[in-house]
C-alpha cells in the first residue's frame, strides 16, 4: 500500500532538487522543463527579502528559494520508502501585483488519487496569500478533467480561454482565476 498525502512531508524545492523536479515533470508532460531551466529558477536571489513565514517547512526559506518570484514545493514520501519526490507544485508569487501564477502540478502516476495535488495546491494558494497575494491564475489544457476537477473543487472558475494554445496537441487554453482570502 502506497502512502497517501498525509504521510507525505512538503518541502520548499531548492537548487539541490532540479533532478528530481525535472525527471517528476518528463514523467507527467510531454513538454516537460528541463534541469538546468530549473536549476537557474531555483538558485535565482529573490528580489527583495521575505518579509512572511512559510509554515510548516524545514530549514532556512531563502537558501536557494527565490522568493518571492518562482518557487516550487515538493511532496516526498516518508525516508522508509526512499523519500522521494512524488509531487510538486511550481508557481510564481508577485505580491506586489497581488497575483500569484501556478505553473505545474504533476503527480507521479502511482501516487495519483490520493490527496497529493490538492494538498499541494492548498499550501501554495496559503503561502500565496500569506504573500499578499489576493488573487491566483493558472493555465490548463482544456482536456485534463482531471486537473480542471482539482481546480473546480478549489474554487477557481473559467476567466478566459487561449485557443490553441498548446503547440503539441494545439489544445486550448483555460486560463482559470480565484480569489486568495
Amino acid at each position: 500500500m502506497q502512502p497517501d498525502a498525509h504521510h507525505h512531508t512538503i518541502i520548499m524545492l531548492k537548487a539541490k532538487d532540479a533532478a528530481a523536479l525535472a525527471a517528476l515533470e518528463a514523467e507527467c508532460f510531454s513538454t516537460a522543463w528541463s534541469e538546468e531551466r530549473y536549476v537557474a529558477l531555483l538558485s535565482a536571489s529573490p528580489a527583495s527579502p521575505l518579509r512572511w513565514p512559510l509554515r510548516g517547512l524545514r530549514g532556512p526559506v531563502q537558501e536557494g528559494g527565490a522568493l518571492p518570484g518562482f518557487c516550487a514545493f515538493g511532496l516526498c514520501a516518508p525516508r522508509i520508502s526512499g523519500g522521494d519526490l512524488d509531487a510538486y507544485i511550481s508557481l510564481s508569487l508577485h505580491p506586489a501585483a497581488g497575483e500569484a501564477e501556478i505553473y505545474n502540478i504533476a503527480v507521479r502516476e502511482t501516487h495519483r488519487q490520493r490527496g497529493l495535488g490538492k494538498r499541494l495546491l492548498v499550501h501554495a494558494l496559503r503561502e500565496a496569500a500569506l504573500s499578499g497575494c489576493t488573487r491566483a491564475l493558472l493555465e490548463v489544457r482544456a482536456g485534463n478533467t482531471a486537473a480542471l476537477a482539482l481546480y473546480t473543487r478549489a474554487g477557481f472558475q473559467e476567466c478566459g480561454r487561449r485557443k490553441r494554445y498548446y503547440a503539441d496537441t494545439d489544445e486550448d487554453a483555460l486560463v482559470l482565476c480565484r480569489n486568495l482570502p
